[in-house]
């Protein structure tokens, strides 16, 4: 995609390009590379070019590149995504949902940009390159993304342009958003498990349990081998890609939320970019997969990610349970520090003993007049219902809180008037 960068400015005369692009290999991969080399999985390029070749059919990727004399300063990933009334709201949370904002749900039908990742969670769309310091570079970033609608037509026909995920550290770039009209909103937050390092396998996660929840860990594996299933990780996805997607699907079809499903070769293709970085683990009843999980390692963080499972399934059987504590094997084995379980079904994975990290996403109306409304609206869209209280782990075996976990329900910053 060719377009003409504007030119940026910060307060300080610090002068920037910025350009947008609709294939991240028009955006240099090697200075994406390095801009993102410490930034979270979902920004770097393994990722991005398995879901940009596998993507989801209501999703058209976009790429922005902040650039000032040394090069690329900032790099900012982006999606349209075009929204069908009939895909919100649906399951558990619709019933909350006040009959306002559904009856303005049933009648639309609306494109939304967001600078993030709606197949991921966290600070998943903008990384800035290693050394900068932010609060020079944020405002610069900001006013890239005021005037992002100027280079691209698909954008500027958006209602709804969006920013996510912002986590406390980053709220200096939230005020920076909030001079060009953007609000602050309160996000589902990341369901995270901390894990001590004194843990060298997962035996060593279930003594740290309190007693009801180690014995309902452990009868987990004996009611599943009672039923002839066995846990395995799969080695070859491709080979099963059809039979994951299925299970994908179900699973899918049960979220109030139901934006974007993952089509056949994205696993096999998050596979093959990431190596030994990506590791699938099932549940198999004989020759069937009743369900199954991706992990994916990143640096101290494993990322409990894709999740599939037969739904009749695991009414009789603790699949989705199970699978769940899957992912901290994978992290024991691998070293990292916690477990990323991100949004939704925060339920079972407070029982895991996971905790929620509060994340804000900033959302703003093309239209001036309509900018009041969006708070309210997607606001009362969302879930509103925190993770419930629990403390599975001994007092003397709890490891200790992820940074930036709130003991309690999450909410957002107010914005400024």
């Amino acid at each position: 995609m060719k377009v003409r960068p504007v030119d940026v400015t910060n307060d300080i005369q610090l002068r920037f390009q910025f350009r947008i692009e609709k294939r991240l290999e028009d955006c240099n991969i090697d200075a994406w590379t390095a801009v993102t080399q410490a930034s979270p999985l979902f920004l770097r390029p393994p990722f991005l070019l398995a879901l940009e070749r596998n993507l989801p059919a209501a999703l058209e990727p976009r790429y922005g590149v902040l650039s000032d004399a040394h090069g690329a300063a900032a790099v900012l990933v982006g999606q349209i995504l075009t929204v069908q009334a009939d895909r919100i709201p649906r399951g558990p949370d619709a019933a909350a949902t006040p009959r306002w904002a559904k009856a303005v749900v049933a009648h639309m039908q609306t494109r939304v940009f967001l600078w993030g990742n709606f197949v991921g969670w966290g600070f998943s769309g903008i990384a800035l390159r290693p050394g900068v310091d932010p609060t020079l570079l944020w405002p610069c970033i900001a006013e890239a993304i005021d005037r992002a609608p100027q280079l691209d037509a698909s954008i500027r026909r958006a209602s709804i342009q969006l920013v996510l995920d912002l986590s406390a550290s980053d709220l200096d770039g939230g005020r920076e958003l909030e001079r060009f009209r953007f609000q602050a909103l309160m996000a589902e937050p990341d369901m995270v498990l901390a894990l001590d390092p004194g843990w060298q396998s997962f035996d060593d996660y279930r003594g740290a349990l309190k007693a009801k929840y180690r014995k309902a860990s452990v009868e987990m594996d004996k009611q599943l081998l009672q039923a002839g299933c066995t846990v395995e990780k799969l080695a070859d996805t491709r080979q099963f890609a059809g039979e994951l997607q299925a299970l994908h699907l179900k699973v899918h079809e049960q979220s109030a939320f139901r934006f974007v499903s993952f089509p056949r070769g994205f696993i096999p293709a998050l596979q093959e970019n990431l190596g030994s970085d990506f590791i699938c683990t099932v549940v198999r009843q004989g020759e069937r997969i009743l369900g199954f999980i991706t992990t994916l390692i990143d640096g101290d963080t494993a990322l409990a990610y894709v999740v599939g499972h037969d739904v009749e399934a695991n009414r009789e059987l603790p699949v989705y349970l199970r699978l769940l504590q899957s992912a901290i094997e994978d992290g024991i084995a691998r070293g990292c520090k916690r477990i990323t379980y991100g949004r939704t079904a925060l339920e079972p994975k407070a029982r895991l003993g996971a905790t929620p990290v509060a994340l804000t996403l900033y959302g703003r109306h093309k239209s001036k007049l309509m900018g009041p409304l969006l708070t309210p609206l997607l606001q009362a869209l969302a879930p509103k219902a925190g993770p419930p209280p629990r403390n599975p782990f001994k007092e003397t075996a709890r490891p200790d809180r992820p940074e930036g976990v709130s003991p309690r329900p999450c909410a957002a910053r107010t914005p400024r008037p």
